[in-house]
């Protein structure tokens, strides 16, 4: 879990873990110097549990990816089964059960990342939607320009924890979208449960919040023209070719193609390049904001 000026949501998520049906956990919490009653909650929830089954480490305070990714890489951590955990959500009871048995069926020794749909919240825990139901194939392709599932629904076992130690830090867009493309480009396996097993609350102080209003939905489409989305490409592209040596041949090619894409000065090069690449988002909408990017020279 990592936190940062948390104390408002946090206890109520804290108690949602405490509740959870299996509760052979531990929990590791990175805080990025929170000024509020943060670091005081954690504590008072750590003392309840006196054989340290709660940790609380100080966070690199360089932005949430980096947060999560030094919990990521971190040796001292080990487990059989990982769970990204953000400090507002509301996690199902039988969430971390649930996790464990679809995850059961994968090879140990495979690297295998989970990610889910989620309840959509008010602040109350009320819920009042659910996010995208995303039908299409999960592969390295989608990877390249979506990422389809949240942090607060992620979990990886110990294969791909390893991998991402080796690996250390990288300048990344959000941890979530990371484990995506570094998961699928290495030939691992995603798994994707229609499921809702978190409560994801929608606030003010939300980071990047549920992709789904008109009003979201109108500000993916303000990212693409400002800019931003190629930014974040160029982000991603930049991390996967350090990790080249890493990555299927085919993936590697598909990369190849989708950076000749991004950096071809016709339209019509950018679009053939992209075809050859095979890239791809998880619906309509999303498919006329690729689509944009590719005229406007914003892919």
């Amino acid at each position: 879990m990592c936190t940062l000026n948390g104390a408002r949501y946090l206890d109520e998520q804290l108690r949602s873990i405490d509740s959870q049906t299996y509760q052979n956990w531990k929990l590791y919490v990175s805080d990025d110097s929170s000024s509020d009653d943060t670091v005081l909650i954690i504590h008072k929830f750590a003392a309840r549990y006196p054989n340290g089954k709660v940790t609380l480490l100080k966070g690199p305070s360089q932005g949430f990816a980096n947060n999560f990714m030094s919990l990521a890489i971190n040796p001292e951590i080990k487990a059989d089964l990982y769970f990204f955990s953000d400090q507002d959500d509301i996690w199902l009871p039988e969430k971390l059960q649930a996790v464990i048995d679809h995850l059961s069926f994968s090879k140990m020794n495979v690297p295998t990342l989970y990610g889910a749909r989620t309840l959509l919240g008010r602040i109350d825990g009320s819920v009042y939607g659910l996010s995208p139901l995303y039908r299409y194939p999960k592969i390295f392709r989608n990877a390249l320009v979506q990422s389809v599932a949240g942090g607060n629904t992620m979990a990886f076992n110990h294969a791909t924890k390893l991998i991402v130690e080796d690996v250390g830090e990288l300048e990344i867009v959000s941890h979530d979208w990371w484990f995506y493309l570094f998961v699928t480009g290495i030939g691992g396996k995603f798994l994707y449960d229609e499921i809702p097993r978190v409560i994801y609350r929608q606030h003010p102080q939300s980071v990047i919040g549920a992709n789904t209003s008109i009003l979201n939905k109108l500000s993916r489409i303000k990212y693409v023209l400002s800019g931003r989305y190629r930014k974040w490409n160029e982000i991603n592209a930049t991390a996967l070719i350090k990790i080249r040596h890493l990555l299927l041949e085919e993936h590697l090619e598909d990369l190849n193609y989708f950076i000749a894409a991004r950096n071809a000065a016709s339209v019509k090069d950018r679009i053939r390049l992209l075809n050859i690449a095979g890239v791809y988002r998880q619906n309509r909408k999303g498919t006329f904001a690729l689509f944009l990017a590719i005229l406007l020279n914003k892919i």
